[in-house]
């Protein structure tokens, strides 16, 4: 099984403050979003994963963590505070990783892939989530041949459709169940797919071609000379 933890993820990817005052109460409005979905019940916990299959558990992490990310930054924008710093390295992260583990001779091992694979996935779902709570680009236009943004356009606004907060447990389910078929979707833009087995067990595969991995290290590779030569 594998279990997802997005406790780090504000401090690493949301901090965007101008001063260490302003860092700290934004992390502390972030946090207490947080705190207020697990006491609403809008959260998952292990319990809730008991019976599904490891693609399905994995993918149902993955949504609940976009929605959380999603009203934490919602909350922080409309508290008045600073938008996240700049996600254009952190999606040109997503290409480094992604090369990283596909060149990495002991992702031949099948569990070893999938565990390496899925936080690059959840790295992406989390900017995704991030970037729709402010209403802006997923990285810069330089960038945006990456990844097909068919997937990810329809989850960014699903996350943007949804209500603040939802009224209970029940609630929160049918959000689960609307938005994961999306966040399966938007995995599949970054190239990878967890799936059951017809007879049992589960795997998780590579779906994005090597042309189109060449075309995105193509990609970034310009990107980052442009960075450095400014």
């Amino acid at each position: 099984m594998i279990f997802l933890n997005n406790a780090s993820l504000a401090d690493e990817d949301v901090n965007g403050s101008s001063t260490p005052l302003e860092a700290v109460e934004r992390l502390a409005a972030h946090e207490g979003c947080h705190a207020s979905m697990d006491a609403r019940g809008e959260s998952l916990n292990e319990a809730d994963l008991v019976g599904l299959t490891v693609p399905a558990s994995l993918m149902r992490q993955m949504t609940d963590i976009s929605i959380a990310e999603f009203r934490a930054e919602s909350a922080v924008r409309t508290a008045g505070y600073s938008g996240p710093r700049h996600n254009d390295d952190r999606l040109a992260g997503v290409v480094a990783a992604m090369f990283e583990v596909l060149t990495d001779p002991a992702s031949a091992d099948p569990e070893t892939f999938a565990r390496a694979a899925a936080p690059i996935c959840q790295s992406y779902i989390v900017d995704l989530s991030i970037a729709a709570a402010w209403g802006e680009a997923l990285g810069p236009p330089e960038l945006s041949p990456l990844f097909d943004r068919g997937n990810s356009s329809r989850l960014y606004q699903a996350l943007q459709d949804l209500p603040p907060a939802d009224v209970n447990m029940d609630q929160f389910n049918k959000v689960l169940d609307s938005l994961t078929p999306l966040v399966v979707g938007a995995v599949l833009d970054v190239g990878f797919e967890w799936t059951d087995g017809p007879y049992g067990g589960w795997g998780a595969y590579r779906r994005a071609s090597d042309e189109l991995l060449d075309r995105r290290v193509a990609i970034t590779s310009r990107w980052y000379q442009t960075q450095m030569s400014d």
